[in-house]
């Protein structure tokens, strides 16, 4: 869903709707405008709930720089995530 402008709110939304999921292994948030809150609020939720394996989120501003950060993204490791 690249270029699709979520904010953390539809990003929340978008997450809630993948529990359960089954079918669907990657996604693609490249350009969506996700906050590093955002993503790992996420996070929390995809990889509780759902079948997700790969997360691309690159071209967002996350802090990726940041080691506390990327730790923070490395707890999930379900899921592999590209910056």
């Amino acid at each position: 869903i690249d270029g699709n402008k979520l904010g953390e709110r539809g990003l929340t939304e978008f997450a809630n709707g993948l529990a359960g999921n089954e079918v669907l292994r990657v996604i693609s948030l490249r350009t969506c405008g996700v906050s590093a809150r955002g993503l790992l609020s996420f996070l929390s939720i995809v990889v509780a709930k759902s079948q997700v394996e790969v997360l691309d989120v690159g071209d967002n501003s996350l802090p990726v720089g940041n080691k506390a950060f990327r730790d923070r993204v490395a707890q999930y490791d379900a899921l592999a995530v590209k910056f």
